[in-house]
């Protein structure tokens, strides 16, 4: 269901949003052809933040980072994590991808 104007998204929406993007754009155009096998597996992880607040995306990030390490493949084999009401800005997603880069070298 789609929220109403002013409402957030809930996190099922925003999965299933991304579901069908990676159906259409990613796959339907080829873009990745590594993704086509992990459409239907449950092993394919949509994880969605739902906080605005840049410091709580930075948490999950490295929440996210662990569960993955800490995870056989045949468990997560990949995750897809949603930032729905953060990172609006161009400039603010371009930052935390750098920041999210430099944690990833830390680790």
């Amino acid at each position: 269901m789609r929220p109403r104007a002013g409402e957030p998204a809930t996190p099922a929406f925003v999965e299933a949003r991304i579901r069908t993007w990676l159906v259409e754009l990613v796959v339907g155009l080829n873009l990745c052809p590594f993704a086509r096998p992990l459409l239907g597996a449950e092993n394919l992880r949509i994880a969605v933040c739902d906080s605005a607040d840049t410091a709580v995306a930075r948490r999950r990030f490295l929440q996210e980072l662990d569960l993955l390490q800490s995870s056989s493949e045949r468990e997560i084999a990949t995750t897809l994590l949603a930032f729905p009401a953060a990172l609006a800005e161009f400039a603010d997603y371009l930052e935390f991808l750098d920041e999210a880069q430099t944690l990833l070298e830390e680790t």
